[in-house]
């Protein structure tokens, strides 16, 4: 495997700490889209078993962290969906720039959302796993419960919200966060987003009710 760490700025200027993994012979790029409060590595290095067992099957591997997380640029106050469109946009850009090859994007959690208020074009096929609630309503009480519950957490969707990590640390989010996901017709969006491209949807655990009813 060969791996780069190429210079990408987003839209705003910040630097997004990218891996780009390769096998000797590609047969298409994927791009990693990770979730909420992760990074590159993804919650009990998901993303990094799931990259290593693409390389091995040939494929090379693009994965990054969104501004605000892990090694990227910019304050975590101001994590976002439309801020995070802007961060996938400029990855996607140099892919196309830089590879030939097909084009595939694997989104986890948040990055279903975010890959989704993208809307890219010239991306063959993707894959969401774990995405989230299609009710806007739910995703900020689930929110709300999850961390506000917490010692020294706070949720305020019209200022800054205090959420405890499992590290200790406790993150800052701004009010547009919530203001993204208020806005968010996640159906309506997703649904515009199978129209560009071949879409797959993978719901854990589920796989084995359906058809069921």
């Amino acid at each position: 495997m060969i791996k780069t760490e190429p210079m990408i700025r987003n839209s705003s200027g910040e630097k997004l700490d990218t891996w780009v993994e390769s096998p000797e012979v590609v047969k298409a790029n994927v791009v990693l889209v990770h979730g909420f409060g992760t990074s590159k590595h993804e919650s009990l290095k998901y993303f990094d078993d799931i990259a290593t067992s693409l390389v091995g099957d040939g494929f090379r591997v693009i994965r990054f962290d969104l501004s605000g997380y892990g090694k990227s640029e910019g304050d975590p106050v101001d994590v976002c969906y439309s801020k995070h469109v802007g961060d996938l946009q400029s990855v996607l850009n140099f892919v196309t720039a830089n590879f030939h090859e097909k084009v595939f994007i694997l989104a986890q959690s948040m990055g279903c959302f975010v890959t989704a208020l993208t809307l890219p074009t010239g991306v063959d096929r993707i894959l969401m796993t774990g995405i989230p609630n299609t009710s806007r309503q739910f995703i900020v009480e689930r929110f709300s419960k999850r961390y506000g519950s917490k010692a020294g957490g706070k949720i305020d969707i019209n200022g800054i919200s205090l959420l405890p990590r499992s590290s200790g640390e406790i993150q800052q989010i701004g009010s547009q966060f919530w203001a993204d996901i208020l806005a968010l017709d996640p159906i309506g969006q997703v649904t515009k987003l199978s129209l560009l491209t071949k879409l797959k949807i993978i719901h854990w655990n589920q796989d084995e009710v359906l058809g069921r009813d």
